[in-house]
């Protein structure tokens, strides 16, 4: 299982992701939403079995990551073994919310700390996913 932890993940997303998360509770005080990391490190066994998905096995494909070929911001490596990326779950009261409508503000917020939102991107619209800049 992929971990959950903010200490599996770069230093500058240690320093963020908590202020994003504050901001993220803040809008949306009213009707108590909030979010939580689902996934920061994931291995590379990990990306082969979602990477699987829709491919060799069921279920419709939620990457292009296959953790070889191509290694995930989520992924290890040996330069820097911690996680690149955080995925986030937007929750209400304790339950999981999968309304794209609650994931747009985590992108916005995500520009103003300096971060890339998945959100944005064209082929693969990935909006719980947030990443530190690539250099």
């Amino acid at each position: 299982m992929p971990s959950r932890r903010l200490e599996d993940c770069v230093q500058e997303l240690q320093a963020k992701i908590p202020l994003l998360m504050k901001d993220y509770a803040t809008l949306y005080e009213d009707i108590d939403l909030i979010i939580k990391p689902i996934c920061t490190l994931r291995s590379i066994a990990e990306q082969q079995i979602l990477y699987a998905q829709g491919r060799t096995a069921p279920g419709k494909i939620v990457t292009k990551v296959d953790g070889i070929t191509n290694i995930g911001m989520h992924n290890p490596t040996p330069e820097e073994p911690l996680s690149r990326a955080i995925d986030f779950g937007v929750f209400q009261h304790g339950l999981y919310i999968t309304s794209d409508i609650y994931y747009y503000y985590i992108g916005r917020l995500a520009n103003d700390y300096n971060l890339v939102w998945g959100g944005f991107w064209k082929s693969f619209r990935d909006r719980p996913h947030v990443e530190v800049k690539r250099s």
